[in-house]
């Protein structure tokens, strides 16, 4: 494990990291979204930032595609950015998925979300047929942050008082 951080030169507010997928999204304080450029395996910083099209305040990156949530809580997911799809790096466009969510979380053929009572929420539905899915589905948990661990199958959360739980799924 390496001792040292490597400057990428960058400013933001929120990231989001797929190492299936090789891919870095990165949300600035105005909102602007943007995408690491080159990141492989051989270069795992990438090469350059890309300005996508779009504002929001939040991003994921995962096999799932690329979601976010804007400043209106509205969810947004990256056309053409699925394992579903035909998989293009930057996608095509934003379309709107019904849901008031705070927080969203990309992974393996799943995608979590939490709202503004901290409700924890999947994604249900998600193929071929439907990159977005059909509808989200409440599940028991109360939680204001999710990340997904594709590696473990394993979904990470914290909740209001700073408590971390895990979930497999």
């Amino acid at each position: 494990m390496g001792n040292n951080w490597q400057s990428v030169n960058f400013q933001c507010t929120q990231i989001s990291v797929s190492s299936a997928d090789n891919q870095l999204w990165a949300v600035k304080s105005d909102g602007t979204v943007f995408r690491r450029t080159g990141v492989n395996c051989l270069n795992p910083v990438g090469t350059t930032w890309e300005q996508v099209d779009g504002s929001l305040v939040q991003i994921s990156v995962g096999l799932a595609g690329v979601w976010g949530i804007g400043k209106d809580n509205n969810t947004y997911y990256r056309t053409n950015t699925s394992q579903y799809e035909g998989y293009d790096e930057v996608g095509t466009g934003w379309i709107h998925v019904p849901g008031s969510m705070r927080d969203v979380t990309s992974g393996n053929r799943v995608v979590w979300a939490t709202d503004d009572s901290y409700d924890l929420w999947a994604r249900q539905g998600l193929c071929y047929d439907a990159p977005t899915g059909t509808h989200w589905e409440k599940v028991n948990g109360k939680l204001m942050a999710v990340s997904i661990d594709t590696l473990t199958n394993a979904l990470w959360g914290c909740n209001d008082i700073g408590k971390i739980y895990k979930r497999n799924y």
